[in-house]
């Protein structure tokens, strides 16, 4: 996030009202004076209104977030979903922004698709929601022990396609946080779900491209990737538009790894792109902005690369 005052990335301290970043005290009290004291207004609930509701507004994690404005109440955010429903895809309202068409995030995704599983708990889209909202919030272990068991339901049904993809959502669990010895064994197992996947005539699918990407990021923190990485990275920009939050994260991971094995100036010139990209179209709250920043300011002071990998920066989990 960038400061409010003289826009340098790396502002984690907020305005107690209004959320507003700054990079220290001395940034915030010039702004302070140069007056944001007259401006500085709390957040309100843009579904309600009411700025005297004492339930707390929690910002919305989409691009609608941007200062003060994208903030709503839960309890308004689960009544406007379930008035919204589309009958062709239930889960929508839950997870997507009507306003701006990106998902949710932070403590408002993770409410509402627990509010939407209460109401729907044999759907297989709010399972694979409740476990991303899982892997967001650092709940690695409820989200393995979900995973293992939608994934043994599906298998059972003989639903092979959706098995392998609780089976994706469990290994990403597993590699956050943890060693080499777990992210070989999941670089093991991805290959051979990504075998499966291809071998069922799925090339271009979803699922494929995201193996793909999650491959390059165990061999990126092995130390094992190669030029063969940046291809196969690279390889999946073309099925994704600009406005999808996984461009950017791919973008970042070729980035990343051209770092490493690669032009030094190239993976820095994507890094500044995916940065400057991810703040026009998302908005500097966003998640996907705030790890750009992150792995920029990580580039730039000559730390190894794979530490990126070892903090999961690469959001794959933005979509379901």
């Amino acid at each position: 996030m960038e400061c409010a005052r003289c826009g340098a990335p790396g502002a984690d301290r907020k305005c107690g009202r209004c959320k507003a970043a700054y990079c220290g005290p001395a940034c915030q009290r010039a702004d302070w004076k140069a007056g944001h004291k007259a401006a500085c207004t709390p957040p309100v609930c843009y579904i309600c209104m009411d700025d005297d509701d004492p339930e707390p507004v929690h910002e919305l994690g989409c691009a609608c977030t941007r200062g003060n404005a994208g903030h709503a109440h839960v309890g308004c955010a689960i009544r406007a979903a379930s008035e919204s429903a589309d009958p062709t895809n239930k889960a929508s309202p839950w997870i997507e922004c009507p306003v701006c068409k990106h998902q949710y995030n932070g403590v408002m995704r993770a409410s509402l698709v627990e509010a939407y599983r209460a109401e729907n708990p044999t759907d297989l889209t709010s399972a694979k929601a409740m476990i991303m909202s899982m892997l967001q919030t650092s709940r690695e272990r409820e989200a393995i022990a979900m995973a293992r068991q939608y994934r043994a339901m599906c298998a059972a049904a003989g639903d092979n396609n959706v098995a392998d993809i609780f089976e994706t959502l469990e290994i990403e669990a597993i590699m956050m946080g943890k060693g080499r010895e777990a992210y070989a064994e999941a670089g093991r197992r991805l290959g051979q779900i990504l075998e499966r996947t291809l071998a069922r005539g799925d090339t271009f699918c979803y699922h494929a491209n995201r193996l793909k990407l999650m491959i390059a990021q165990t061999q990126l923190f092995l130390g094992t990737a190669d030029l063969d990485t940046i291809h196969s990275i690279e390889s999946t920009l073309g099925h994704l538009s600009e406005t999808d939050e996984l461009h950017w994260g791919v973008t970042m991971l070729a980035a990343t790894t051209r770092l490493l094995y690669g032009s030094r100036d190239v993976g820095l010139e994507q890094l500044d792109r995916v940065v400057k990209g991810s703040r026009r179209i998302f908005g500097p709250d966003h998640p996907m902005h705030k790890a750009a920043v992150f792995n920029m300011e990580v580039a730039r002071n000559g730390r190894a690369c794979h530490e990126m990998a070892r903090k999961g920066v690469f959001p794959f989990t933005m979509r379901i």
